[in-house]
C-alpha cells in the first residue's frame, strides 16, 4: 500500500513540476502572477532559473518512481530527499513572507 501511495504521489508531483517548470519557460508572465509576484525583467529571469529547477526536481521526481517500482532502495531515499526538500522550501516561505497555503502544498 505504501509503494502505491508513494507512486502516485511522485507522478502526481512530477506532474505538477513538469507544468509549472514549462511555464516558467512558454508563459513566465503568467507563471508569476500566479504565484503573486509583478512581471519586471528581473522577476522575468527568476522564472526562467526557477522553470530549470522545477524541470530538474521533475526529472528526480522520474528517477525515484523508476526506481520505487523497480524495488530498489534509491527510490525511496530519492522520495525522502524530495520531502525534505518540499518541507523546506514550505515552511522557508511561510517564515519569510508569511504565507500559510505553502505549508499545505
Amino acid at each position: 500500500m505504501w509503494k502505491k501511495l508513494l507512486v502516485a504521489l511522485l507522478v502526481l508531483s512530477a506532474a505538477a513540476e513538469a507544468f509549472l517548470g514549462i511555464a516558467g519557460f512558454i508563459a513566465p508572465g503568467w507563471m508569476l502572477t500566479q504565484f503573486q509576484v509583478a512581471v519586471t525583467p528581473d522577476t522575468l529571469f527568476m522564472a526562467f532559473v526557477v522553470a530549470w529547477m522545477l524541470c530538474l526536481i521533475g526529472v528526480i521526481c522520474i528517477v525515484a518512481t523508476r526506481d520505487v517500482l523497480a524495488g530498489r532502495r534509491s527510490g525511496w531515499q530519492l522520495s525522502t530527499i524530495l520531502g525534505f526538500w518540499w518541507i523546506g522550501i514550505g515552511i522557508g516561505i511561510f517564515v519569510a513572507f508569511g504565507r500559510k497555503e505553502n505549508l499545505v502544498l
